[in-house]
């Protein structure tokens, strides 16, 4: 399993979207954010599962749009065996493109020899991430951070994370902590 990011120039604005290779057999089925204020920042933790409903494997394609002044720092995809994690790679565009090529092929109806990539990089307008293969009738996990500016205001440590739930289809969940991890959960 590979996973690698790839970074350019761009500015961030709301509202994600996810495509399939397999006409529209491709949905998501998990989207979770967890939420972790430290002083000056935060940390976003975004956690999403797509399901393919068709018979053959396909590929994920997302457009992502992170808060304003939001970086990504970390992804990572789910094995297949569901229990462990293969973190992501800062590579050049060109590379990390070139090796997500080559591990799916040409053909997106079957996985290379090297398995499931995960491929996010920067685009003009926001960030792409492709998943593949999504197995027919199986899932893909993958998970995203970004850490983004907090500021104080009225007494309390304040993020805009934009409108991540302005679309119900890929609606979230968001978990808030503190920055403590001993502390209580709000």
């Amino acid at each position: 399993m590979a996973v690698a990011a790839a970074v350019a120039g761009g500015e961030a604005r709301a509202g994600d979207t996810l495509l399939g290779s397999r006409d529209h057999a491709v949905s998501e089925r998990g989207h979770r954010m967890t939420l972790r204020f430290e002083r000056g920042y935060a940390t976003v933790v975004v956690r999403r599962t797509v399901h393919n409903a068709s018979r053959r494997p396909a590929e994920a394609a997302y457009s992502l749009f992170p808060p304003d002044g939001g970086v990504v720092v970390g992804v990572r995809m789910r094995a297949d065996d569901g229990q462990r994690w293969h973190a992501g790679r800062l590579l050049a565009a060109d590379a990390a493109f070139a090796g997500y090529r080559a591990r799916t092929g040409v053909d997106r109806g079957r996985a290379g020899p090297s398995g499931a990539t995960a491929l996010l990089a920067w685009q003009p307008d926001g960030l792409s991430l492709d998943l593949f293969p999504v197995a027919a009738g199986g899932e893909r996990t993958v998970e995203y951070t970004i850490d983004m500016p907090a500021y104080w205001e009225e007494g309390r440590w304040r993020v805009d994370l934009g409108d991540p739930w302005n679309d119900e289809e890929l609606a979230g969940q968001l978990v808030v902590q503190a920055a403590d991890p001993a502390a209580p959960k709000l």
